[in-house]
């Protein structure tokens, strides 16, 4: 019975950190939602290899009182979990515009330009694998801010899918 589990573990574990096939190119739209507002990007990516992409998007979000701009790239090392189902993660930067009215009673009339650094990770699926040039994710993106003076720290999940090319 042990060798049994460990011989599963070794295959579980391999299969967990074997690379995926990363596509060349993908274009589509990332629909995210943060704490307080929700929003759009226009997403790129770029393949680098066999398992490792660079992610470009541009869009903004808003809730009440709220208008946010950003451009955000990231970089994603992509691990295959089976045929087509793939998980990724990297670093990520952003520049963000940001423009408030009276948030949350506190602050009139503040705008300006935030930086942020932090991650993105999530699980995608390529159903090229299918004969279809489409990709379907799900991901997190956590951020910090560094002179935005109301957000110091967000995460915003979000779903996506792409065009393969």
């Amino acid at each position: 019975m042990k060798k049994l589990i460990f011989a599963s573990l070794i295959v579980l574990g391999s299969n967990l950190y074997s690379t995926a096939q990363v596509n060349a190119h993908a274009i589509g739209v990332r629909l995210e939602s943060h704490f307080t507002s929700s929003g759009a990007e226009f997403t790129y990516q770029h393949g680098f290899g066999n398992a490792n992409r660079l992610e470009l998007d541009a869009g903004g979000s808003g809730g009440l009182n709220y208008i946010n701009g950003a451009v955000t790239g990231s970089f994603h090392w992509v691990n295959n979990i089976f045929e087509g189902f793939n998980w990724f993660l990297g670093p990520a930067a952003q520049i963000s515009f940001y423009n408030y009215s009276n948030y949350n009673g506190t602050i009139t009339n503040n705008a300006g330009i935030a930086f942020g650094l932090g991650a993105q990770g999530g699980v995608e699926y390529d159903i090229n694998v299918h004969g279809f040039p489409f990709i379907f994710s799900v991901d997190a993106r956590p951020l910090f801010n560094i002179n935005e003076p109301t957000r110091v720290f967000g995460v915003s999940g979000a779903v996506s899918a792409r065009y393969t090319f």
